[in-house]
Protein backbone atom coordinates (compact mmCIF):
# COMPACT_ATOMS: atom_id res chain seq x y z
CA UNK A 1 0.00 0.00 0.00
CA UNK A 2 2.93 2.41 0.83
CA UNK A 3 4.46 1.81 -2.41
CA UNK A 4 1.38 2.41 -4.16
CA UNK A 5 0.59 5.33 -2.17
CA UNK A 6 3.92 6.68 -3.21
CA UNK A 7 3.42 5.98 -6.96
CA UNK A 8 0.05 7.61 -6.88
CA UNK A 9 1.37 10.42 -5.07
CA UNK A 10 3.49 11.39 -8.28
CA UNK A 11 0.90 10.64 -10.98
CA UNK A 12 -1.52 13.27 -9.56
CA UNK A 13 1.42 15.65 -9.92
CA UNK A 14 2.20 14.90 -13.02
CA UNK A 15 -1.20 14.82 -14.28
CA UNK A 16 -2.25 18.34 -12.57
CA UNK A 17 0.90 19.48 -13.82
CA UNK A 18 0.06 18.66 -17.10
CA UNK A 19 -3.21 20.12 -17.54
CA UNK A 20 -2.30 23.28 -16.14
CA UNK A 21 -2.59 26.18 -18.07
CA UNK A 22 0.44 27.62 -18.71
CA UNK A 23 2.25 24.95 -16.82
CA UNK A 24 3.43 25.56 -13.15
CA UNK A 25 2.00 29.27 -11.91
CA UNK A 26 2.30 30.49 -7.82
CA UNK A 27 -0.51 29.88 -6.22
CA UNK A 28 -2.41 33.21 -5.18
CA UNK A 29 -3.40 33.73 -1.72
CA UNK A 30 -6.93 32.79 -2.15
CA UNK A 31 -6.17 29.47 -4.39
CA UNK A 32 -8.24 26.73 -3.09
CA UNK A 33 -6.04 24.07 -4.64
CA UNK A 34 -3.25 23.22 -1.91
CA UNK A 35 -1.65 21.20 -4.59
CA UNK A 36 -1.46 23.96 -6.66
CA UNK A 37 1.08 25.43 -4.45
CA UNK A 38 2.70 22.18 -3.64
CA UNK A 39 3.06 21.89 -7.43
CA UNK A 40 5.05 25.00 -7.72
CA UNK A 41 7.29 24.22 -5.04
CA UNK A 42 8.05 20.94 -6.35
CA UNK A 43 8.93 21.28 -10.02
CA UNK A 44 11.18 24.41 -10.69
CA UNK A 45 10.25 26.33 -14.36
CA UNK A 46 12.14 25.34 -17.21
CA UNK A 47 11.60 24.80 -21.21
CA UNK A 48 8.03 23.28 -21.59
CA UNK A 49 10.04 20.13 -23.53
CA UNK A 50 12.24 19.25 -20.94
CA UNK A 51 9.30 18.86 -18.84
CA UNK A 52 7.13 17.49 -20.43
CA UNK A 53 9.59 14.57 -21.12
CA UNK A 54 10.54 14.30 -17.68
CA UNK A 55 6.95 13.97 -16.76
CA UNK A 56 6.44 11.51 -19.86
CA UNK A 57 8.57 9.30 -18.04
CA UNK A 58 8.49 9.55 -14.17
CA UNK A 59 4.91 8.96 -14.86
CA UNK A 60 5.45 5.99 -17.65
CA UNK A 61 3.71 2.17 -16.03
CA UNK A 62 7.05 1.65 -17.99
CA UNK A 63 9.60 0.70 -15.05
CA UNK A 64 12.77 1.02 -17.77
CA UNK A 65 11.18 4.34 -18.88
CA UNK A 66 10.52 5.55 -14.90
CA UNK A 67 14.49 4.61 -14.69
CA UNK A 68 15.26 6.88 -17.31
CA UNK A 69 13.27 9.61 -15.94
CA UNK A 70 14.94 8.99 -12.75
CA UNK A 71 18.63 9.29 -14.02
CA UNK A 72 17.47 12.40 -16.42
CA UNK A 73 16.86 13.86 -12.66
CA UNK A 74 21.19 13.29 -12.16
CA UNK A 75 22.02 15.22 -15.06
CA UNK A 76 22.86 18.98 -15.75
CA UNK A 77 20.48 21.55 -14.63
CA UNK A 78 17.58 18.87 -12.96
CA UNK A 79 20.48 18.01 -10.79
CA UNK A 80 20.64 21.20 -9.02
CA UNK A 81 16.62 21.75 -9.08
CA UNK A 82 14.84 22.12 -5.10
CA UNK A 83 12.56 19.46 -6.13
CA UNK A 84 15.07 16.71 -7.40
CA UNK A 85 15.97 15.41 -3.65
CA UNK A 86 11.76 15.08 -3.15
CA UNK A 87 10.78 13.44 -6.20
CA UNK A 88 13.71 11.15 -6.08
CA UNK A 89 13.22 10.35 -2.26
CA UNK A 90 9.58 9.43 -3.19
CA UNK A 91 10.94 7.09 -6.11
CA UNK A 92 13.24 5.50 -3.80
CA UNK A 93 10.55 4.60 -0.99
CA UNK A 94 7.60 4.44 -2.93
CA UNK A 95 8.07 2.72 -6.38
CA UNK A 96 6.59 -0.85 -7.24
CA UNK A 97 9.98 -1.55 -9.64
CA UNK A 98 13.49 -2.05 -7.87
CA UNK A 99 15.50 -0.91 -10.73
CA UNK A 100 13.91 2.07 -10.22
CA UNK A 101 14.20 2.29 -6.04
CA UNK A 102 17.63 1.33 -6.80
CA UNK A 103 18.23 4.22 -9.41
CA UNK A 104 16.89 6.61 -7.15
CA UNK A 105 19.05 5.90 -3.98
CA UNK A 106 22.14 5.97 -6.38
CA UNK A 107 21.35 9.74 -7.94
CA UNK A 108 20.01 10.96 -4.96
CA UNK A 109 23.36 10.17 -3.26
CA UNK A 110 25.42 11.17 -6.50
CA UNK A 111 23.86 14.83 -6.42
CA UNK A 112 25.12 15.52 -2.68
CA UNK A 113 21.84 15.66 -0.72
CA UNK A 114 22.06 15.59 2.57
CA UNK A 115 18.37 16.84 4.12
CA UNK A 116 16.64 13.65 2.52
CA UNK A 117 19.64 10.72 1.90
CA UNK A 118 19.64 9.48 5.47
CA UNK A 119 16.31 8.22 5.88
CA UNK A 120 16.16 7.10 2.26
CA UNK A 121 19.28 5.03 2.73
CA UNK A 122 18.02 3.32 5.85
CA UNK A 123 15.23 2.10 4.47
CA UNK A 124 16.83 0.88 0.88
CA UNK A 125 19.43 -1.08 3.20
CA UNK A 126 16.12 -2.89 4.47
CA UNK A 127 14.24 -3.35 1.06
CA UNK A 128 13.47 -6.31 0.07
CA UNK A 129 15.22 -6.16 -3.38
CA UNK A 130 19.19 -6.75 -2.86
CA UNK A 131 19.67 -4.48 -6.25
CA UNK A 132 18.19 -1.38 -3.73
CA UNK A 133 20.41 -2.89 -0.68
CA UNK A 134 23.26 -2.84 -2.81
CA UNK A 135 22.73 0.67 -4.13
CA UNK A 136 22.46 1.94 -0.48
CA UNK A 137 26.29 0.58 0.58
CA UNK A 138 27.26 3.34 -1.25
CA UNK A 139 26.07 5.73 0.14
CA UNK A 140 26.36 4.65 3.77
CA UNK A 141 29.85 4.05 3.14
CA UNK A 142 30.56 7.83 2.90
CA UNK A 143 28.14 8.80 5.82
CA UNK A 144 30.28 8.42 8.27
CA UNK A 145 28.28 8.82 11.48
CA UNK A 146 26.95 6.19 14.00
CA UNK A 147 23.46 5.44 12.07
CA UNK A 148 25.50 4.65 8.98
CA UNK A 149 27.72 2.21 10.62
CA UNK A 150 25.29 0.45 12.49
CA UNK A 151 22.92 0.13 9.24
CA UNK A 152 26.87 -1.54 7.61
CA UNK A 153 27.25 -3.22 10.69
CA UNK A 154 23.45 -5.25 10.22
CA UNK A 155 24.17 -5.33 6.37
CA UNK A 156 27.72 -7.36 6.66
CA UNK A 157 26.22 -9.62 9.89
CA UNK A 158 23.01 -10.20 8.61
CA UNK A 159 22.39 -9.99 4.70
CA UNK A 160 21.62 -13.06 3.07
CA UNK A 161 23.73 -11.80 -0.32
CA UNK A 162 27.27 -12.54 -0.34
CA UNK A 163 28.01 -9.45 -2.61
CA UNK A 164 25.91 -6.91 0.14
CA UNK A 165 28.59 -8.48 2.66
CA UNK A 166 31.45 -8.22 1.29
CA UNK A 167 30.37 -4.71 0.33
CA UNK A 168 29.60 -3.79 3.76
CA UNK A 169 33.05 -4.83 4.79
CA UNK A 170 34.60 -2.87 2.63
CA UNK A 171 32.82 -0.03 3.17
CA UNK A 172 33.28 -0.21 6.85
CA UNK A 173 36.89 0.49 6.17
CA UNK A 174 35.99 3.96 6.70
CA UNK A 175 34.45 3.39 9.91
CA UNK A 176 37.52 3.59 12.43
CA UNK A 177 35.73 2.25 15.42
CA UNK A 178 35.71 -0.79 17.88
CA UNK A 179 32.92 -2.24 17.18
CA UNK A 180 33.20 -2.12 13.00
CA UNK A 181 36.98 -3.98 13.87
CA UNK A 182 34.82 -6.66 15.89
CA UNK A 183 32.53 -7.40 13.22
CA UNK A 184 34.99 -7.24 10.25
CA UNK A 185 37.09 -10.00 12.17
CA UNK A 186 34.16 -12.29 13.02
CA UNK A 187 33.40 -11.83 8.98
CA UNK A 188 36.77 -13.81 8.32
CA UNK A 189 34.80 -16.93 9.11
CA UNK A 190 31.90 -15.59 6.53
CA UNK A 191 31.58 -18.59 4.02
CA UNK A 192 32.04 -16.20 0.89
CA UNK A 193 35.73 -15.72 -0.29
CA UNK A 194 34.80 -12.00 -1.29
CA UNK A 195 33.46 -11.16 1.90
CA UNK A 196 36.58 -12.54 3.82
CA UNK A 197 38.87 -10.74 1.56
CA UNK A 198 37.28 -7.19 1.94
CA UNK A 199 37.25 -7.41 5.82
CA UNK A 200 40.77 -8.48 5.62
CA UNK A 201 41.14 -5.22 3.50
CA UNK A 202 39.24 -3.40 5.97
CA UNK A 203 40.89 -4.43 8.82
CA UNK A 204 44.65 -3.88 6.80
CA UNK A 205 43.04 -0.39 6.48
CA UNK A 206 41.70 0.74 9.63
CA UNK A 207 44.79 -1.18 11.59
CA UNK A 208 47.36 -0.74 9.63
CA UNK A 209 48.27 -4.96 10.88
CA UNK A 210 48.03 -7.67 8.20
CA UNK A 211 46.73 -11.11 10.20
CA UNK A 212 45.74 -12.34 6.83
CA UNK A 213 42.65 -14.07 7.26
CA UNK A 214 43.40 -15.71 10.99
CA UNK A 215 40.47 -14.63 13.02
CA UNK A 216 42.78 -15.66 15.98
CA UNK A 217 45.37 -13.67 15.71
CA UNK A 218 43.10 -10.62 14.90
CA UNK A 219 41.30 -11.43 17.81
CA UNK A 220 44.36 -11.87 20.16
CA UNK A 221 46.03 -8.76 18.83
CA UNK A 222 42.74 -6.50 19.52
CA UNK A 223 42.30 -7.75 22.79
CA UNK A 224 46.00 -7.02 23.63
CA UNK A 225 45.87 -3.16 22.62
CA UNK A 226 44.29 -0.04 23.42
CA UNK A 227 45.04 2.02 20.47
CA UNK A 228 43.80 -0.39 17.46
CA UNK A 229 43.55 2.33 14.48
CA UNK A 230 46.60 3.10 12.07
CA UNK A 231 46.69 6.72 11.97
CA UNK A 232 45.67 8.83 14.66
CA UNK A 233 44.07 6.18 17.07
CA UNK A 234 40.58 8.19 16.91
CA UNK A 235 37.49 6.41 17.37
CA UNK A 236 34.39 7.58 15.75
Amino acid sequence: MLKFCGRLFIAILLVLMAVLPGGCQVAQPDDPSPLSALIQKLFPESSQQKRQKLMARLGSPDADLRREGVLMLGEGEAAGWKATPEILAIMAIGDTEPQVRAASVGVLFRIGEKERLPDVLAKASQDVSALVRLESVAGLSQGGDDSSRNLLLNLLNRDTESEIRGRAAEALGNYPNRRAVQALIAALDDDDFGVIYHAQQSLRKLTGKDFADDARLWNEWFISTKEPFAESGAEK
